[in-house]
């Protein structure tokens, strides 16, 4: 799709949970360069409407809460990162001034990122070339573009921040680096394959392990999920909350098929109780949860890379991510990261997740209880 066939409006910042107001007389400090390609300021397909947010009107919570863990998931050790130069003196504040401006400048690009993937994918939608890889899954040249190009200004712009994506190692692996950035370039590539929407972009900002700030691009709907921890979610201009209610006939929830082994048990109660969504993106049905749209999400072989850029916008958004038994999934480490490990995981709002995980537990061990993460 050429830039000519699409009417986007021009749009001058992307929105973002994290983007504060730029002063009319400097640049935001922290912000890379731009690029030769333009792509920080240059509208184009697939950009999202123009928020209150990045025009002014609406503010994130104050800076020095972004120092830089949800209070949801809480503190972490280093995971094996790494920790930023030097020792904190005694009495010295949690983050430093300088990591803080550091912190911001990543928080601010993640969403800059994640519409520039958009606007590649929709150059190449519905004439993808289309490959097979060992694992039997299916990879377009717009995953391998997209992640090159992503993977390419992030290197630019932060050269000391580790760097994984889901088709392989970008760079050299940097094990001891405080961030880490997790790219999915399409989650979703059998839709965007088979030229069907449900597919996302997600680039996701890890420090020590943990989620720290993320974005979800749909770039067929236009909207821009962000996160960033310590100062709430956004789905383009408006702040998300997850449902409160519990469990009931109308729930919906998201699971991953085929189920290898069959259907477990507490599926089928699932099914038989609850109303089944599938769309095809792991990083999508986590953001609908933030939205309040499903009430929980299962998925049994999920990768760091296909939940890294949902997870601030769940979290921040009052939702609960664990294993499907409740265990915590991060921090992760550098070696779990470059592994890409399959991860069984379970997320929703606190009240559907306690119920899944009680559900899930019943029937493995028999247990009758669960208590909320």
């Amino acid at each position: 799709m050429s830039r000519s066939a699409t009417s986007a409006p021009s749009i001058r910042a992307t929105p973002s949970a994290c983007r504060r107001r730029p002063s009319a007389r400097s640049p935001p400090r922290g912000r890379p360069s731009t690029s030769r390609s333009g792509w920080l300021s240059r509208p184009g397909p697939g950009s999202p409407t123009p928020s209150a947010f990045a025009a002014g009107t609406t503010r994130p919570r104050s800076p020095a809460r972004s120092a830089c863990h949800s209070p949801r998931i809480g503190r972490s050790s280093s995971a094996g990162w790494g920790r930023s130069r030097g020792r904190r003196r005694p009495g010295s504040p949690d983050v430093s001034a300088d990591e803080r401006v550091g912190s911001e400048a990543r928080a601010r690009v993640v969403a800059d990122l994640a519409v520039l993937g958009g606007r590649l994918a929709l150059e190449r939608f519905h004439h993808a070339h289309i490959s097979i890889k060992r694992d039997g899954t299916l990879v377009t040249d717009a995953d391998l573009a997209i992640q090159e190009a992503l993977g390419r200004e992030i290197a630019r712009a932060f050269p000391t921040d580790g760097l994984v994506g889901e088709e392989g190692l970008i760079g050299e692996p940097r094990g001891e680096a405080r961030y880490a950035w997790i790219l999915d370039p399409i989650d979703g590539t059998n839709n965007f394959a088979r030229g069907m929407p449900g597919f996302a972009v997600s680039v996701g900002v890890l420090r020590d392990g943990m989620p720290f700030a993320g974005a979800v691009y749909d770039p067929i709907a236009r909207w821009l999920f962000t996160g960033c921890a310590g100062r709430g979610a956004w789905l383009n201009d408006r702040p998300l909350r997850v449902r409160s209610e519990p469990l009931v006939g109308d729930s919906l929830f998201a699971i991953r098929t085929p189920c290898e082994g069959g259907v477990p048990e507490y599926m089928e109660r699932w099914l038989r109780h609850y109303r089944v969504r599938r769309f095809g993106s792991t990083a999508l049905h986590l953001c609908y949860v933030a939205l309040g749209g499903l009430d929980f999400v299962h998925d049994d072989r999920a990768s760091l890379w296909d939940i890294a850029g949902a997870a601030p916008v769940l979290l921040e958004a009052g939702g609960v991510l664990t294993t499907d038994e409740g265990a915590a999934v991060f921090p992760v480490s550098a070696a779990q990261a470059r592994g890409g490990a399959p991860i069984a995981l379970l997320a929703g709002q606190p009240a559907s997740h306690a119920d899944a995980v009680r559900d899930v537990r019943a029937a493995r061990w028999g247990a009758l209880t669960v208590s909320t993460p």
